[in-house]
């Protein structure tokens, strides 16, 4: 099959005009330059410009050519080609195609967005009917694997039986976690905050117990075993909102050792025995875990700091000063307020859109201080 692909018609049109309005955007700010504001005003016209420019190369560029006996792929700035001797298989995702070479020194294609291109059904279906997919051969060689590890037991019948009941396991933990997230929502439940501050670590426990049949996240298309990422990860990011909405910490410098200690050692265990190596890529694995890790300490810590301070509250006053929303992802709202208290200096407070609508710049509002069970001192708006 010799054929070229090319980026479709209608996403030529669909790169066409976005380039094309940021060529109008650039051409106006630089119509509305003043020299008085400085040269540094021109940099984001000429930032749009640029990126116009590239947009335009970028779909006339990308090809991916079927030729003789080598499959190649151009693109903005970078041109690859790979005889079909040293392919060794290929993995399709949602956005993306990777072929990766039988030799270690060749690196993978990526054929990235690979839906834009015109006919890209027939791209897949070739791809398909040529060469090995790398995804159900890793299924099957772990599948082969677990079948035949002593480690977890004598018979056949008994090891599926064993993985089967894994897969029970990370099930019912992923889908109690989800709902442990959603009970954060309730107010004045500390059961609850106790409960999602437990839940993680046990995850953890389950990964450590599974003898190696669950892990921390995975992928159904490469690897048979099951995970826990959905149970751990709902309840850390939940505490996390909830911290950042109604704590605010005052002095931090008591708040990073622990929490960056506590990410450690979760990490560690979590590397122990918790990466899939089925998957491949360790180093993105490892830095997806690290990251969660350090969600779920912080987290944990302020929530531990600020829920469970039983220390008595002691009340100031601010005025404020201004107030202004943050519109993107999220609406948020804040409050300028004066000095007070131990905070020596105006600052800005994010509040709720209720407490927001129903203050005014020159109202007085009410501060309630506490040092923190850890020291780390925080406060929170009285109801207005």
């Amino acid at each position: 099959m010799d054929k070229e692909f090319t980026v479709s018609t209608t996403m030529k049109i669909v790169y066409g005009l976005l380039a094309a309005g940021l060529f109008i955007f650039s051409i106006f700010f630089f119509d509305a330059y003043n020299s008085s504001k400085g040269v540094e005003m021109l940099l984001f016209p000429l930032l749009m410009l640029l990126c116009a420019i590239l947009i335009v190369v970028s779909f006339v560029r990308r090809r991916i050519t079927i030729a003789g006996d080598s499959l190649s792929s151009v693109n903005l700035l970078s041109k690859r080609e790979m005889p079909f001797t040293d392919i060794k298989g290929y993995r399709i995702g949602r956005k993306e195609i990777r072929i990766e070479s039988i030799s270690a020194a060749n690196s993978t294609m990526v054929i990235r967005n690979y839906i834009d291109f015109g006919d890209s059904a027939d791209l897949v279906s070739w791809i398909k009917g040529s060469f090995a997919d790398l995804d159900g051969t890793d299924y099957e060689a772990e599948k082969n694997n677990i079948a035949h590890d002593l480690n977890l037991g004598f018979t056949a019948e008994e090891r599926q039986q064993k993985l089967a009941r894994a897969k029970t396991v990370a099930l019912l933990y992923n889908v109690i976690g989800v709902f442990v997230g959603i009970a954060l929502f309730l107010p004045d439940q500390p059961i609850i905050t106790i409960v999602a501050i437990i839940y993680p670590l046990l995850g953890i426990l389950i990964i450590m117990t599974s003898n190696g049949l669950i892990k921390f996240t995975s992928n159904i298309k490469q690897s048979v075993l099951p995970f826990v990422v959905i149970g751990f990860v709902v309840p850390a990011m939940v505490l996390l909102g909830k911290g950042a909405g109604g704590h605010h910490l005052l002095n931090t410098d008591n708040l990073w050792l622990p929490a960056l200690g506590f990410a450690l050692v979760i990490l560690v265990l979590l590397l122990r025995t918790g990466l899939n190596k089925t998957m491949g890529n360790l180093t993105g694995q490892t830095a997806i875990l690290a990251i969660v890790c350090l969600i779920y300490a912080f987290a944990s810590i302020v929530e531990i700091n600020c829920e469970f301070d039983q220390s008595p509250v002691k009340v100031y006053h601010a005025t404020v000063l201004g107030h202004h929303i943050s519109h993107g992802k999220n609406t948020s709202y804040y409050l300028y307020l004066t000095a007070w208290g131990p905070c020596t200096k105006q600052e800005q407070v994010s509040v709720g859109s209720k407490t927001y609508n129903n203050t005014n710049v020159g109202d007085t509002v009410t501060l309630n201080y506490k040092p923190g069970l850890l020291n780390i001192s925080w406060f929170f708006l009285a109801k207005q």
